[in-house]
């Protein structure tokens, strides 16, 4: 059943900790944070938006989703706008070679160095794709994590 970002973000935010299973035995809490909503001059700051990125930030400018309450390494981390384009623009530097013109950096997993990578650009074969960028490998080796954004 599909159900609006909205829905999923309400869902989400009325979560109490959950404690989940590592190993089979060791509880693990996870929680679920979310930052007020994105302004328009905060969108402002990238180009190419996918509709569902945009209509997430205008309910949450940030999310840390899944994450680990005991120790903070695991869960994943949506950036807000401006440090989406700071993401964004270092990606570009430090992985001249894997990075693509208009990949966007919306993310990254807590305790590794991998990335959420959407490609927004509507000209491109590839657009709406998201993307988890690992720090070793480079881009032919990277997973596609959805083949568009709007499952989100």
């Amino acid at each position: 059943m599909a159900r609006s970002i909205t829905q999923v973000l309400n869902a989400l935010q009325s979560l109490d900790p959950v404690p989940g299973l590592s190993a089979g035995e060791t509880p693990l809490p996870l929680r679920h944070t979310l930052t007020a909503p994105s302004d328009a001059s905060d969108l402002a700051v990238i180009h190419h938006v996918p509709a569902a990125l945009h209509n997430f930030w205008l309910l949450a400018a940030s999310a840390r989703l899944f994450e680990d309450m005991q120790y903070g390494q695991w869960g994943l981390v949506i950036h807000d706008p401006c440090a989406a384009r700071h993401a964004t623009d270092a990606y570009q530097l430090a992985r001249y070679d894997d990075a693509r013109a208009g990949d966007l950096v919306v993310g990254m997993f807590l305790g590794d160095c991998d990335l959420l990578i959407v490609r927004p650009d509507p000209k491109a074969d590839d657009e709406g794709q998201v993307l988890v960028a690992l720090p070793l490998d480079g881009r032919v080796d990277g997973c596609v994590a959805l083949t568009g954004i709007t499952p989100w």
